[in-house]
């Protein structure tokens, strides 16, 4: 009995133990939107020197879903996150794509989004894992693929990988010629 109390009162201790006592505006990050849809590089950096395919992409230009016949729940919540990030609401953006993952865990075009908007957060490290986990399930999508060998390239190139963001490179290289 003493367990179940204490296994009923914790977790909404906990919860309420990370709510912020601060007050005022959170602070607001300007994130005017370039030729990379927000994912623009520090002053400074030149973009031209990313990686780019055929057509001339680079992250954060839009890969279509590779299958139509998706879960109707899926295209609802890729909507929404579509909406959150026009408004620039990335944290929700994910927090959508998260959720269409709970469905479609095998999906390497969510996970490809969910690393997109975490190359918009500038969290390089998330973002090259998910990633790349888009690359292991994206067998024989080669847009898919090199839009994933992008990000990982820009991630390794943020995190200061110069061999990483080189492989990257490569790879995509590799990509074009097949």
């Amino acid at each position: 009995m003493r367990q179940l109390f204490w296994f009923i009162l914790i977790p909404p201790l906990v919860m309420v133990s990370g709510c912020s006592t601060t007050t005022g505006p959170a602070p607001v990050e300007d994130r005017a939107v370039s030729g990379m849809q927000g994912m623009e590089e520090s002053p400074g950096v030149v973009v031209e020197t990313m990686p780019t395919d055929d057509q001339g992409t680079h992250p954060g230009e839009k890969i279509e879903p590779p299958d139509s016949s998706a879960n109707p729940a899926v295209v609802a919540l890729l909507s929404q996150a579509d909406k959150d990030i026009g408004a620039g609401r990335e944290d929700g953006a994910a927090a959508t794509v998260e959720r269409a993952l709970h469905l479609a865990p095998k999906d390497a075009y969510l996970w490809y989004r969910l690393a997109e908007i975490k190359l918009r957060q500038s969290n390089w490290q998330q973002a090259y894992v998910l990633a790349s986990k888009s690359n292991s399930l994206a067998a024989g999508n080669k847009p898919l693929l090199m839009a994933n060998w992008r990000i990982i390239a820009l991630a390794k190139k943020k995190q200061g990988d110069k061999s990483g963001m080189e492989l990257a490179a490569k790879e995509i290289e590799k990509l074009k010629q097949q």
